[in-house]
Formats: C-alpha cells, structure tokens, sequence
C-alpha cells in the first residue's frame, strides 16, 4: 500500500520572483520550499540536504539561494532547535508567497493556546460546560502527543499549526496512543521524508489501516485466557503453553 504524499506535483513561482534580480538556483530553492509548505501560512522546515535532493543542488548551492530569497524578502528564516538546547535542527522556513504582506497578516486567532502570547481569544463558556471541559481535556492530550512525538512548536505560525491538527483530531476521538502509533510506522516507511502535522492529519485513516497491518499478532496468555487444547487420544496438549493433561 503506498501512501499518499502531502506534496503536490508542481510548484508554482511567482512573477515577481521570475523577475527579480536572483539567480536560476534560488528560484529552483523557492520552488522547492513551496512543495513543502502549508498552504496557509506558508511554514516548512526541510532539511538542506531535503531540499538539495528535491531541486538537484548541492548543500552549499542550496544556502546560497536561501541567503538570496532571505535578503529580497521571499523567505524568512528562523533557527529550530532540539529539547533542552542539545543542538540545532532543520529551520524554519516562512515562504512570502506575496511580498506585498506578511504571512502573519492573515493568520486566523488562535483560540486557547496552549503556548505563546497573553493575548488569547477566548470562547465564551458552554451551557454543557462539562462537554467542553471534556473536549478542551482531549485537545491538550492530542497536543502533548504531538509535541512528545514530533516536537515542541517554538513560533507563533507552528503553534498554531499544532493547535489546530489537536483539535481537528480531537474532535475524532484520537487518543495519546494513536499519534504515537501512527508517527511511528510514518517514521519507518518513510523515513526520509519530513513528517508535519498537517501531514499526520491528512493521512490519518491510511497510517492507522497500516499500523493494524504491520501489528504483531497478539500473544495468547494462558494464564489469563485459558489453554487452547489439542485433543491427541490419550492426553491434551495446550498448543501455547505446552501443558499436558490427561483425558
């Protein structure tokens, strides 16, 4: 079974790149970025090595056209790291598919964040209040797997981004235990392909018909659920525990 890349076939560039004063190689990098990107607030944190690979460039060739998106203001760049600073990650990119505006401008509110700024839009409270605590409960268990799983969002845009897949998968019911089930067998099929939020939502039913597919058949406890007894004439034999008995 092959799964469904959140990547689309084709990258569009825009005019007022084609005709800005970069070179062919960052329009090649821009382009790359765009195939990775949420549609929405333009995030995406591949590797340079990713990119590379994806636009046929070298490391050094792939910086340097990030260096030219970055000082027209095409991108944004902003360093990632891992828990408890143990080192520098892939960073975060922030395509500017207008430059005429910042992403940020139309980023939607962010109701009860998790993380990040005081200003919080808050919903006014329910009649069923015990409903919505039960939904907020299952929301901040869906976001703690995410970020045990994945990682902790830093920025406004990945908090955001976080918040809304929780929810989104909440609202389905998910539980701790089925992020974690399906991050792991992305993680082992695909390991060479950046795994985001928006991803894990999209391929949500396909990840978990997988996980039951590539699930080790469960053990038979004897202890718990009986022998499974073979008759063989003279005695009984437990075809799990290898007991015997007499008839």
């Amino acid at each position: 079974m092959k799964i469904v890349s959140e990547f689309p076939l084709f990258s569009i560039v825009p005019e007022w790149l084609i005709e800005s004063k970069v070179s062919d190689n960052a329009i090649r990098v821009y382009a790359t970025l765009c195939r990775f990107a949420d549609k929405v607030d333009g995030s995406c944190w591949p590797s340079v090595a990713t990119i590379g690979k994806r636009c046929g460039k070298s490391g050094s060739s792939v910086k340097r056209g990030i260096k030219e998106l970055k000082d027209i203001g095409a991108i944004e760049v902003k360093p990632r790291f891992l828990e408890d600073n143990a080192g520098q990650t892939s960073n975060l990119y922030i395509i500017k598919f207008n430059p005429a505006y910042s992403n940020s401008d139309t980023e939607p509110h962010v109701k009860d964040e998790l993380e990040g700024g005081s200003n919080k839009v808050r919903k006014p409270k329910s009649i069923n209040q015990s409903h919505s605590i039960k939904e907020q409960t299952n929301k901040n268990e869906i976001y703690k797997a995410l970020t045990d799983n994945l990682y902790k969002p830093k920025t406004k845009n990945e908090i955001s981004s976080f918040n809304k897949v929780a929810k989104d998968l909440a609202d389905i019911n998910a539980t701790y235990k089925d992020v974690e089930d399906r991050i792991k067998i992305y993680r082992k099929k695909w390991a060479n392909m950046t795994l985001t939020v928006f991803a894990l939502s999209k391929n949500w039913s396909l990840l978990g018909e997988m996980h039951e597919q590539y699930k080790p058949p469960k053990v038979h406890d004897c202890k718990t659920e009986g022998c499974k007894w073979i008759d063989l004439d003279v005695i009984y034999y437990c075809q799990f525990c290898k007991k015997e008995k007499t008839k």
